[in-house]
């Protein structure tokens, strides 16, 4: 008996074993982005394509995963006291659950992730990147990449393919201002898109031709509308990838935040892309007016437009003045020691993916 109850007692930790080797089956494969955008190299907060890798075996895993991103993470915080949950999360396929990072430097950590038996495609998103230390030359444009070391019980400890999630361009194209235009009509329209500080007819009584300012996007998608929660039934980006699709400020929006985010707290963006346009050297004697809106001339049509706004704090569409001294629809510029500032925001047209 007591030979038999040693044998047993030896089967039984062989067993308890047996069991641990068994659940350390999980493996980690691939490393790719479901999308590569241009970023603008202007911009702090860019939003990177998602990433996505597989965790395979046959049992369920719970997995921590180290993001790291070739450029500082700036993914929007949600959550300011205790942990700082972010924006980014990691979406198991099939779950419904966006687990929330943290963000440190350039890398973001996601912890206790539940991978279902059988294994399942982990997908990253609204990750954002401080673009603006890269330089765009005249070659290929600077790729931004992302990687991710994975590890936890029941995964072997792996780091992803380091894949291409972005590329930095420049969004704006060159801005030319123009100060002797010719004027021939009351509505004297240049070639390029979004005229800012359009010229107006001389003739007008208290009205002098200035110039006019050139802005237009280096590329198609660098002015994007700000997405879920603004006027006009926006997109709701409820779906991995429409972030893209709409061409939005905003993310992508989960159902739910985890990590314990207070109730109601949202990723959606504080506003469409805005122009700043900054006017110096402006004599005291002198009053100047910009357009209060400015339709985008040339194609496609309906590509959009630029709508004057009181700050960047404040979206406060403002007025045209009624002055006998202002061109309709204009409005005048507060200038302080010279200068002066008028913030433009970007209203996506019929032509634009971004909106409905």
């Amino acid at each position: 008996m007591a030979n038999f109850s040693k044998i047993l007692g030896l089967a039984s930790t062989a067993l308890v074993f047996a069991g641990v080797a068994f659940g350390q089956n999980a493996t980690v494969t691939g490393g790719t982005a479901s999308q590569t955008p241009l970023v603008r190299v202007e911009g702090t907060t860019e939003l990177v394509g998602e990433y996505t890798f597989t965790v395979t075996g046959t049992a369920s895993a719970t997995i921590n995963i180290l993001d790291i991103l070739s450029l500082p993470v700036t993914s929007k915080v949600l959550q300011t006291s205790g942990v700082a949950y972010t924006e980014a999360v990691a979406v198991v396929a099939g779950s419904g659950i966006a687990y929330q990072g943290t963000v440190s430097g350039s890398q973001v950590t996601f912890s206790n992730v539940v991978i279902p038996a059988g294994g399942s495609s982990v997908t990253i998103a609204n990750v954002r990147v401080n673009a603006t230390s890269l330089t765009v030359g005249s070659g290929t444009p600077p790729a931004i990449t992302e990687s991710a070391f994975v590890s936890g019980v029941g995964v072997n400890s792996a780091v992803t393919s380091s894949a291409p999630v972005a590329y930095a361009f420049t969004g704006l194209s060159a801005q030319t201002v123009y100060k002797a235009l010719p004027v021939t009509s009351s509505s004297n329209k240049g070639v390029n898109p979004f005229l800012v500080c359009q010229g107006y007819k001389a003739s007008v009584s208290g009205a002098g031709l200035v110039g006019y300012i050139d802005v237009g996007e280096n590329f198609a998608t660098a002015f994007k509308g700000q997405g879920p929660g603004a006027p006009g039934g926006l997109p709701t980006n409820g779906t991995l990838g429409s972030e893209f699709t709409n061409n939005t400020e905003t993310g992508y929006v989960p159902t739910t935040f985890t990590g314990g985010v207070s109730s109601g707290v949202t990723n959606i963006a504080s506003s469409a892309t805005m122009l700043q346009v900054v006017f110096s050297n402006i004599p005291s004697a002198v009053t100047l007016y910009v357009p209060t809106s400015v339709q985008a001339d040339g194609t496609p049509a309906n590509a959009g437009s630029l709508l004057l706004v009181t700050s960047p704090s404040n979206l406060t569409a403002v007025t045209a003045s009624t002055s006998s001294s202002a061109v309709a629809g204009t409005a005048a510029l507060t200038a302080t020691s010279g200068s002066a500032t008028a913030y433009y925001l970007f209203v996506p047209g019929s032509a634009s993916s971004s909106l409905t």
